[in-house]
């Protein structure tokens, strides 16, 4: 029984909490990869936007976020430094931008909408 108990305890401890950040975008742009020919969305974020993605990217140096725009996954990049800069690229996975296309991505994150980052799919 006592084992049961530890056992239960040691799982609850290591029960990771998801959490989501809502990011206001300031702007949006196709942006183009010759070499590649794909094409990106550039975001510029703002000033709270900055703050917001600075502080839950901190703590998630090595792990993998989800980055979406309203329903629609974006790209999920493993952090490798804290995203303390006023901009992103947002580059299409395997899966592109979930059937959508950089314009239209760039058309919705348009003045005054948010992307969503989140640390559980």
């Amino acid at each position: 029984m006592i084992g049961l108990i530890a056992g239960f305890a040691l799982t609850c401890s290591v029960a990771a909490h998801a959490e989501t950040v809502r990011i206001p975008v300031q702007s949006a742009a196709v942006a183009h990869d010759d070499v590649t020919n794909q094409d990106f969305v550039d975001v510029k974020l703002t000033p709270e936007g900055q703050r917001n993605l600075a502080a839950f990217t901190r703590d998630r140096v090595g792990k993998m976020i989800h980055i979406r725009a309203d329903d629609v996954m974006l790209t999920s990049p493993t952090v490798m430094s804290p995203i303390e800069g006023g901009a992103l690229r947002l580059s299409p996975g395997v899966d592109g931008f979930g059937g959508m296309s950089a314009q239209q991505i760039a058309q919705r994150l348009s003045t005054g909408s948010t992307i969503n980052v989140s640390d559980d799919k």
